[in-house]
């Protein structure tokens, strides 16, 4: 087993400050890495005027990154805005929503991560807390409003220039108080390729969005709604990838098992469950668990065997009345070196 660990990060202030906060934490090692994934340039003024469409704030945070790092604007959107990104082949990600409760796992390698969970409060946006991806973007979060998000891969076959889903999942976080308005939200953005949101509010009402780059279907139930990696809607069959042994093995596991939101949590973060995979050198192996419980406004999460369990009420960190722990340790069972 090898030791894993994730920063917990608490930013305030405007949208550049905290971009800034960012970049004078932001490992360097990390920033080569980004070098080596993002290969090819992107047209920074065709994603300027997406951000400026949809999320202008974020243009700011991307600012304040570029500052700290002493980078140009055009070198900083390219690595931290998640727009024209090259294919990643596959990843995992499994969940289940319910109008109680969001369960998810987040499936993929350690090299294509973070190792950050960001606790949000920017002045022009509603707080929110996920972990990050190219630090602007998150693989899930939950908003001061009770709106939980989660993503899923499916394919990239059909992939456009556009936004990868991370920094989708953060725009949704940042300006969508209901699931209608994430919907609605979803339906107008530039989709790069073809990913799964489950989501959730306070009220009640949650739903799965099947999202391409020229379709997006809704899928809703009064039941819980399980998600793994491909679309369900008949008419989305086709950007659906050609095997999907995994993604329909985790699907039915999730629907035969009887449970409630804390049992499936601890389901999903056992390394003896059926949710839980090892294998990080092929892009799937489970990285964290990530629960939130609607009425209580109760957020859970764990990094991989994780020998802790943050688990917390979010609305008392957005007030200020939670202190919470500077990281989260686990350890990967790493079958070999990636």
């Amino acid at each position: 087993m090898e030791a894993f660990k994730v920063k917990v990060l608490e930013l305030r202030g405007s949208t550049y400050e905290i971009g800034r906060q960012q970049g004078e934490q932001l490992n360097r090692k990390h920033m080569r890495w980004m070098e080596d994934m993002l290969t090819e340039e992107i047209d920074v003024n065709e994603a300027t005027a997406v951000f400026k469409a949809f999320a202008p704030h974020l243009l700011e945070e991307m600012e304040g990154l570029a500052d700290a790092l002493e980078l140009p604007i055009e070198k900083a959107m390219r690595y931290f805005s998640g727009y024209g990104l090259p294919k990643l082949e596959t990843m995992g990600c499994s969940s289940v929503v319910t109008k109680e409760y969001i369960v998810r796992n987040y499936d993929l390698s350690p090299i294509i991560y973070d190792h950050q969970l960001v606790f949000s409060q920017p002045e022009e946006a509603f707080a929110s807390v996920g972990y990050s991806l190219h630090q602007l973007g998150r693989h899930e979060s939950v908003n001061e409003h009770g709106v939980a998000i989660a993503l899923h891969f499916v394919n990239n076959a059909h992939q456009v220039t556009g936004l990868i889903s991370t920094t989708i999942t953060r725009m949704m976080a940042d300006m969508c108080k209901t699931t209608d308005d994430c919907i609605q939200l979803l339906k107008e953005l530039p989709h790069a390729c073809s990913y799964n949101y489950s989501i959730g509010d306070s009220s009640g009402h949650h739903v799965v969005v099947e999202a391409s780059p020229t379709k997006v279907e809704v899928r809703s139930a009064e039941t819980p709604i399980s998600c793994t990696n491909h679309f369900q809607a008949p008419h989305m069959n086709e950007f659906n990838r050609e095997r999907l042994g995994s993604s329909l093995d985790r699907k039915e596991a999730i629907e035969t098992k009887k449970a409630d939101g804390e049992e499936l949590f601890n389901w999903f973060s056992d390394s003896t469950s059926p949710m839980f995979y090892e294998d990080y050198e092929m892009l799937f192996g489970t990285l964290h668990t990530f629960a939130y419980f609607f009425e209580e406004d109760r957020f859970i999460t764990k990094v991989a065997n994780g020998t802790e369990t943050m688990d917390l009420k979010f609305s008392d960190w957005v007030n200020g009345k939670t202190n919470l722990a500077g990281e989260l340790k686990g350890s990967l069972n790493m079958k070999r070196s990636v």
